[in-house]
């Protein structure tokens, strides 16, 4: 059976490390870190959370060993860590931006974790999934993205100003 498509809201936080800490000490204050952020995160019905890890090491790999994959007006993204929450709702994911524990974890500066991200929301359209096309058809572009101030489709109307994320 072809996996069946799911509606769902993405959000994707770009971090940086700060300088004078090794890429060994940002990977393992993050992974402990996320470890602590999941539990909350769960709580509040969150269906993934990743951290995806980009050390010099493996933007070495691109440059050195895939370098035609850097195609003219590309350039290699800097941040050393991208972390990802899909939530089936809204409102899950208003929950854990206003969960008073979730907000004492994130909400401070952490000497490992520089305080410039870059931050994004959107949805996935997954086309191949467990080596299978995905058979289903897209909600309209209209619907998916009928998003802005007050909107319930991804929650705007829930997250108190202010929040920090």
């Amino acid at each position: 059976m072809s996996p069946q498509l799911e509606k769902v809201l993405k959000l994707t936080s770009f971090r940086y490390k700060r300088p004078e800490y090794s890429d060994k000490e940002f990977h393992d204050f993050c992974t402990d870190h996320g470890l602590k952020a999941a539990k909350i995160q769960q709580r509040h019905g969150a269906l993934k959370i990743a951290q995806y890890h980009t050390p010099p090491a493996c933007k070495k790999l691109l440059t050195d060993m895939i370098p035609f994959a850097l195609q003219p007006g590309w350039a290699l993204e800097e941040h050393d860590l991208m972390v990802q929450v899909w939530v089936r709702t809204t409102n899950d994911m208003a929950a854990i931006f206003t969960d008073p524990e979730f907000q004492m974890l994130v909400g401070g500066s952490t000497p490992e974790v520089q305080d410039k991200a870059h931050i994004t929301a959107g949805w996935e359209e997954v086309f191949v999934e467990d080596n299978k096309i995905v058979e289903c058809p897209f909600p309209p572009y209209e619907e998916r993205s009928a998003v802005g101030a007050g909107s319930a489709l991804f929650g705007l109307d829930k997250i108190a100003e202010g929040t920090k994320i």
